[in-house]
């Protein structure tokens, strides 16, 4: 049996030591389920080329959808999977030294399934966009960075409301 080498070197020496820190793990208030939900429903009926919209957490539990057929086993599925997915994605990345992940792409016969991290201090969440249309791929990845960011404002949004209603608490 042979191996095959990548077509790009690796120095072992260089490498980081791929190191997984813990964050501090809030629960998702259903107020800020509610606020994604509505950005969510607001995005795709802006731009119907995105056929499917899902958040959820890095461990793979779904947070908000607009899914065209709304089956929740298939919600869940999807959530499973992609949310593995853009862990393995990160990791390679970490272990390749090739830098933050953005956003992973699979590109299919009938459209586009995109992924990425939504880097929310106390929310390790992940946005999965799933597109049938044949619009260039800049527009996606510019449309997504901009879902990607309303949703990392709501959530630093809730975290502050939620970190002043503690200390108005003390």
């Amino acid at each position: 049996m042979s191996l095959t080498t990548l077509p790009f070197p690796v120095d072992k020496a260089a490498a980081p030591a791929v190191e997984v820190q813990p964050r501090t793990h809030r629960k998702i208030s259903t107020e800020l389920v509610g606020k994604i939900q509505t950005v969510l429903e607001q995005t795709v009926k802006s731009h119907p080329e995105f056929e499917n919209i899902l958040i959820a957490t890095a461990d793979g539990f779904d947070i908000a959808a607009m899914i065209k057929d709304n089956d929740k086993e298939s919600i869940r599925r999807l959530a499973a999977i992609s949310s593995s997915m853009l862990s393995l994605s990160i990791e390679i990345l970490a272990e390749m030294s090739a830098g933050e992940q953005k956003i992973l792409t699979l590109e299919g016969e009938q459209g586009n399934i995109f992924i990425t991290q939504v880097s929310a201090d106390t929310f390790a969440l992940s946005l999965t966009v799933i597109t049938r249309d044949n619009e260039s791929l800049g527009k996606f990845f510019w449309l997504i960075r901009q879902l990607k960011q309303e949703i990392e404002t709501l959530c630093a949004g809730a975290v502050q409301a939620e970190s002043a209603s503690e200390g108005s608490n003390d």
